[in-house]
């Protein structure tokens, strides 16, 4: 409705609050974005890069089961900023090599193939801007590229684990996604409202094949506090629900085939998850992407022992596991 003061269309009152509201959450938004791009750049002020070299970009398609391709140019950090108990990180810079021949190679496999489309012959000109583009704060993007400890320099093996990780995170994206989907129309549906479930998402990620093929993975790097909810051995950290209720909802959503774990990252973006599975249930690559830490029936197990059904299970209807002791 409308009221008209002075020949001027006013909103109503509950109009107004919800345009307050928005700009409120947009000045807010602006200002974090200020904030995080402070962070970036206090943390990437110091990056000593390795010299720029043409690579390729591997990314997996979960919907067309296979992985698509790209030139891209990187510019790695000499040494590692930090590392776990199995794998180092290094601070990435990456530019998309677009050129008017450039095409996206979508193949079945990333090994070596001989019906492969031709490569696209870059010019002077395309490796020039690509050089320039590198420290164009707008125009490259910056990633945490990341390889194993001990199997770096066995390549075969190591490219293979990197395949594995890419592909469980990718996999790990698509069921966030099917996740806030399913919250979003319980909650709209029900009339209870979200029931204390956040929106949580997995950063993207790749392969990145170098020169002498040598092989990373890589992440978009984000700033901030990293924190663990669970593992794959079916410890649960803090008193958070989302986490528990998608690890869950993973399991029941995909008819008991898998369920995702090891759940952490900033806030509700997370990342480096465990997919427990049985292999014998999948086809494709899936069914070929099977870690160390895939504990298969006893991960389920583990998992479903210690996990206490929450308010989000019951708003998206999660059965209660019959075996479970909670």
């Amino acid at each position: 409705m409308f009221v008209f003061d002075n020949d001027v269309a006013v909103h109503d009152s509950g109009t107004r609050i919800a345009d307050v509201r928005r700009k409120i959450s947009a000045e807010s938004m602006l200002a974090a974005a200020k904030i995080v791009r402070k962070k970036i750049q206090e943390q990437w002020g110091d990056f000593q890069g390795d010299e720029p070299i043409l690579a390729k970009k591997r990314c997996f398609d979960v919907k067309t089961d296979s992985w698509i391709e790209e030139q891209v140019m990187i510019q790695i950090e000499k040494k590692p900023f930090g590392q776990g108990a199995l794998r180092e990180c290094f601070r990435m810079k990456e530019v998309h090599m677009a050129t008017d021949c450039q095409r996206l190679a979508r193949v079945t496999s990333p090994v070596e193939t001989s019906d492969r489309p031709p490569e696209c012959t870059l010019s002077f000109y395309d490796v020039a801007r690509g050089l320039m583009e590198l420290s164009h704060v707008e125009r490259r993007s910056i990633w945490v590229a990341k390889r194993s400890i001990d199997d770096h320099k066995r390549k075969f093996i190591h490219r293979m684990g990197c395949e594995v990780d890419v592909v469980q995170q990718t996999l790990a994206k698509h069921y966030a996604e099917l996740f806030n989907r399913e919250v979003h129309r319980c909650a709209t549906g029900s009339g209870l409202g979200r029931c204390g479930a956040h929106d949580i998402d997995f950063l993207l990620t790749h392969i990145i094949g170098l020169p002498e093929k040598y092989t990373m993975s890589a992440e978009a790097f984000v700033p901030g506090y990293y924190e663990k909810h669970n593992n794959n051995g079916g410890v649960t950290m803090g008193k958070r629900t989302t986490p528990q209720a998608f690890s869950y909802f993973t399991f029941v959503k995909s008819n008991r085939r898998l369920m995702i774990v090891d759940i952490q990252g900033v806030g509700d973006l997370y990342t480096d998850p465990v997919v427990h599975s049985l292999p014998s249930h999948f086809v494709g690559t899936v069914s070929s992407s099977e870690g160390e830490l895939n504990f298969g029936i006893r991960g389920f197990a583990l998992f479903l022992w210690s996990h206490r059904r929450n308010d989000i299970d019951r708003l998206l209807g999660l059965p209660a596991f019959a075996l479970s002791p909670h």
